[in-house]
């Protein structure tokens, strides 16, 4: 259960919010008519619940008697609801999470409960920490990018009116003004994760998406304890380098001529970008 294969139906879920249990919980998860996987963080650690479909109908005949639904549609109602009000308790070794719901549906009344195991390190790396570090370099990217192109204008503008070096005059006074850093560290505090990371995690899927198609393209090589192999998987990297390195080089160049064009014609160019998936779900 701790392998990453058994959570690959997970991976490409989206994260949520699931202030029912603090402002530093999120859960993701998939359900169906084969049953349900789930996941939860605090960002300090992963745990996870799978549940099959016997499982299911044997529970709900159980827990929520009164309740006549299928299974994929009995997924979808009992964890929904941990959004809205649940209970959670910990063991001391914060190994085990057990959750419990109790609500109703057209006052019928009906309850669950969840029992999730804490997660290996490496579930946790790949689901949480690779997809931060993934967008953390994305956005420091873009913005050296900017900076880069900030620079140039101000050094354009500098050329264009000389006198401006002149008359830069410091407005107000810094010391009575809050830095960058001590108002996200406030907001951070008072808010938890969800608040700051919202708007990235909307990439999370995609990432775990390239991931798993670069996991999967390793795990297809063949292994050989061979030097003729390892030297045949050398030369296929070098060549896969080679290919890199020259995608690389026309991705500058032509960079490089947008910049001239908007340089010395001052038009615009068309950054294209690409369209966030969006997901739906329907009960």
């Amino acid at each position: 259960m701790q392998a990453l294969e058994n959570w690959r139906d997970v991976e490409e879920a989206p994260w949520e919010q699931l202030s029912s249990l603090g402002d530093w919980w999120m859960m993701k998860y998939v359900s169906s008519y084969n049953g349900y996987s789930i996941m939860l963080t605090d960002t300090t650690g992963l745990w996870g619940e799978k549940r099959s479909a016997k499982y299911v109908i044997d529970r709900a005949d159980e827990l929520a008697p009164c309740i006549e639904a299928g299974v994929s549609e009995m997924c979808k109602l009992v964890i929904s609801e941990i959004k809205n009000k649940a209970t959670a308790n910990w063991t001391e070794d914060r190994r085990e999470v057990n959750i419990r719901i109790q609500s109703k549906l057209n006052d019928l009344t009906y309850s669950w409960e969840f029992h999730l195991e804490q997660l290996s390190i490496e579930l946790f790396k790949y689901h949480w920490i690779i997809p931060q570090l993934v967008q953390f370099h994305q956005l420091g990217t873009r913005v050296s990018q900017l900076q880069s192109e900030l620079t140039s204008k101000c050094r354009q503008l500098e050329d264009l009116l000389p006198d401006t070096k002149n008359t830069k005059k410091a407005k107000g006074s810094s010391k009575n003004k809050r830095t960058p850093i001590s108002t996200s560290v406030a907001i951070v505090e008072s808010s938890g994760p969800w608040l700051v990371l919202q708007e990235e995690l909307v990439n999370y899927p995609q990432i775990m998406e390239h991931l798993n198609k670069s996991r999967t393209l390793t795990d297809a090589l063949p292994k050989t304890e061979t030097n003729q192999a390892d030297n045949g998987s050398n030369k296929r990297q070098t060549e896969i380098s080679e290919a890199e390195l020259e995608k690389m080089e026309l991705e500058k160049e032509q960079e490089r001529r947008a910049r001239i064009q908007l340089l010395t014609q001052g038009t615009d160019v068309d950054i294209p970008k690409k369209k966030k998936k969006m997901k739906k779900l329907n009960f």
